[in-house]
This record gives C-alpha cells, structure tokens and sequence, in this order.
C-alpha cells in the first residue's frame, strides 16, 4: 500500500488526491475482481448482483467500498488482490501453472498489505485442498497445494526485497517492513487478534445486527453439502467451499474473539455479497430482484409461510431499507479536504512556524503534507489506548507528550478520541494557538 502511494506522489505531486488515489484505483479493480468472481463462482447475474449489494447494502461509512477507498487503508489493497487471486486460481486458467502463480502473487501481495487475511487465507486454501483430495480431484488438489507454499514462498520473498530496498536507502528498520510483527507481541496479539471479552462481544453482536444480517442469510444458505447444483464441476465447488470458509471463518472469528473495529467486518461483507446475490437469485428462481418481490409478497399471503417464503420477505426489507439508507449516506460524503481543514492546518504549519520547529501529533494524514519535523507515539502506546477505549479497561497510558521538546502540539479527531493529549494539556505546556476545521493547534510555552 505504501508503494503505490509513493509512487503517486513521486509521479503527480504530494497532495490528498494524489494519495487517495491508488486506493480509488484498488477499489475500483476490487469492484470488478468481485463481479468475476461471482461470474466465476456462479454466473454473469450473480456477479452484477454482487457488486450492486456490495455498493447498496453497507450502512455505515467503514464498510462502504466507495467511502473505505477514499481512505488510505489496508483492506481495499488486500481485497483487491484477494478477490482476483481467488479468480486466477478457480477462473478459466485453473490448474494451470500460470493461474497457479498468478494466484500466488497476488495472495502474497494481499497478505503483504494486511496480514489480518492470513488464518482465513491458510485455513481455506489448506480446507479447500482437503476436500478436493477427499472427493478425488487430485489436479485441484495439487494445484491448491502448490498454491499454499508458493503463497508463502513469495511472501517471504517480497518482505526480503523490501527490507533490502529500506536499508540500502539508510533508513531505520521499522514494524512496517515486516506486516507480521504485531503478532509476536503477546500484548497486540491479546488486544487486537484474540480478545475474549464481553465488551468486544456485544460491539460485534450490534455491528452484525446493523450491517450484517443478509451476509450472515448468504452465508448459512450455501453451507457446504446443502445445496449442490449439478452444472457445478468438482474445481468450481471447490471454489464455493474455499470462498465460503474464507469468509464464515472470518466472521467466525469477528463474531467471537476479535476486539470489532467495524471496518474488520467489511472485508467479511464485501466477499459475503456473492452469497447474498446467489442467495436471491435462487429465492427469485433466477429472475433477479422483481421475482423476489414479488415472491416475498405471495409468501405474507400464505399459511403456514415456507423457509423460502420467510427468507425472501427477511431479505426484501433489509434490501430495500439498506439501500434507500445508502444512498443518503453516499450523498453525504465530504468530498472536499479543505472543509476539514487539512490542507489549511499543514499550510499555517509550514507558513508561520519557523523550519525547526518540532510538531507533535497523532493525526496521520498530516504527516505526508508537513514540511517540518515531527512526532507521534509509538505503536505500545496505540495497543494500550485500544484496550482503553474499546475493552474498557482501566490501564495507564505512558506516554510524554513532551518526549521529542515540541514546538507545536495538533489535536485531531484521533487525538481526540483517544484523549491522548489531555493529561499534557491540562499542565499549561501549551497554549491555543488556532482551531481550523477539526484540528486545534497548540503553542509550547516555555
């Protein structure tokens, strides 16, 4: 993720648009690999179904594909070259050496971008394998298995190559260069992977309620073994099984042990719209949305209602309350940084404050636009405000604002949220200097 952006600013200046860019692009070839994956998996109707419910269906703004890829995150990236590695390996080129590898690349660069997908990439891959050698494709079998280890092969490979690249510049060795660091600290791991508490549990339950009801519908409709189409070949339900324990696994683990930021959930929602698509198009008879109205409404006027009857009356009021919602979300979305004032607070910054001047903050996107020194805490500290915030527990945060002797302290809505910078403010380190937009600028007084 970091690549392409620098490329962009290297190619078309350093700005906000510059930035958001590549992630506009990400999300705009996620869009497309999810249609020919549902064209792959199922067919054509499936596909368009996919994407227009991957559009109109999200209730919020994290788990909107066209608001996250405003965003310069990870997990449109990593969608983006998971869902066309999926295509590679079960499209028209499945089994061959080169969708194999294709695949393989593009597996690693989404594990690269966001180690999250590892457990749900390995675990669906490695089920997929398995059933394939159980039902007797040993060419699918072989074909996943080679798959898997050359996945980890050019993971390895690529973290080598962009270590090498880092330190053959100079520059310090960072968590960055090794997406998988986080979990070799216990403290991470138990807040941000495996986190068994109650707080948690009820923020997931809600966030599902919310955003997730026809996902999880789309996901217990094709339950391996419950519905087998007989134009199905062996490879293409293999490939429903490894799309299905990709995403079950994922909400699984969202559901029971994750610590539920709600942008975890959309990567499960945005894979999941292929089973909510199939799912209505098997409730319409494949005649798409009027024959599952139309259906849905049959099905109030019969005694005793039916399973499908139910399911198509479920899915009809979701479908059209999420998407009138949706489209009052879509039209409220800012569009301009400057109404933020981002671009302004970076300008008074490098305007009216002499070269050397330190600036503290913990608001990321500033970083790129400063043309003076600054510094923000390191990542033990964002662990400990997680476990704060989100699982409500009552632990210090050690950190000294004035570590790096700051000249300036900016307050943005992170800061803010996480009231990092209260204790600091509250001794007269510093003064208010200026509020623009969202960010209120401080003074050292010395």
């Amino acid at each position: 993720m970091v690549i392409p952006v620098a490329l962009s600013f290297r190619l078309l200046g350093i700005g906000v648009w510059q930035a958001r860019l590549p992630i506009v692009l990400f999300g705009v070839a996620a869009v497309c690999g999810l249609y020919s994956l549902g064209r792959c998996l199922f067919d054509q109707r499936v596909g368009l179904g996919a994407v227009a419910i991957s559009l109109l269906l999200p209730l919020l703004g994290e788990t909107h594909p066209i608001l996250m890829s405003r965003q310069v995150l990870g997990e449109v990236p990593m969608l983006c070259f998971l869902v066309w590695g999926i295509v590679a390996l079960f499209g028209n080129a499945r089994g061959k050496p080169l969708g194999i590898g294709i695949a393989a690349i593009l597996f690693a660069l989404a594990l690269h971008t966001k180690a999250q997908a590892l457990p749900f990439l390995l675990l669906s891959l490695l089920a997929s394998a398995a059933m394939a050698f159980h039902r007797g494709d040993r060419c699918t079998a072989r074909s996943l298995a080679w798959c898997i280890a050359l996945t980890v092969f050019a993971a390895a490979l690529i973290m080598c190559v962009q270590r090498s690249i880092v330190s053959s510049r100079g520059q310090l060795a960072t968590a960055g260069q090794d997406p998988y660091n986080m979990v070799r600290d216990i403290d991470a791991v138990l807040t941000l992977v495996v986190t068994p508490s109650p707080v948690a549990r009820l923020r997931a339950v809600v966030f599902l309620l919310v955003t997730g009801i026809p996902t999880i519908v789309g996901i217990l409709a094709h339950v391996p073994g419950l519905n087998h189409r007989s134009e199905d070949t062996v490879p293409t339900s293999i490939g429903h099984y490894m799309v299905w324990t990709l995403t079950s696994s994922w909400l699984v683990w969202f559901l029971f042990v994750s610590i539920a930021y709600l942008r975890y959930i959309f990567p499960i929602l945005f894979i999941g719209s292929i089973f909510v698509a199939a799912t209505i198009g098997r409730l319409a008879h494949g005649d798409g949305p009027p024959a599952l109205f139309h259906h849905a409404a049959r099905s109030l006027r019969t005694w005793p209602p039916t399973r499908s009857g139910l399911a198509s009356v479920l899915l009809t009021v979701v479908l059209s309350a999420t998407a009138i919602a949706n489209v009052s979300i879509v039209a409220r979305m800012s569009t301009d940084a400057d109404d933020l004032g981002l671009t302004d607070t970076a300008s008074l910054v490098n305007e009216h404050t002499p070269p050397s001047a330190t600036i503290e903050t913990y608001e990321s996107e500033l970083f790129f636009l400063l043309d003076r020194p600054y510094h923000y805490p390191p990542d033990e500290v964002q662990h400990r405000l997680n476990r704060r915030t989100f699982l409500g527990q009552d632990i210090p945060i050690e950190y000294d604002a004035l570590t790096a002797d700051p000249d300036y302290l900016i307050v943005g809505d992170m800061a803010r949220m996480w009231h990092l910078y209260d204790d600091v403010l509250s001794t007269g380190a510093f003064r208010p200097l200026e509020t623009i937009g969202r960010y209120e600028i401080y003074e050292r007084f010395r």
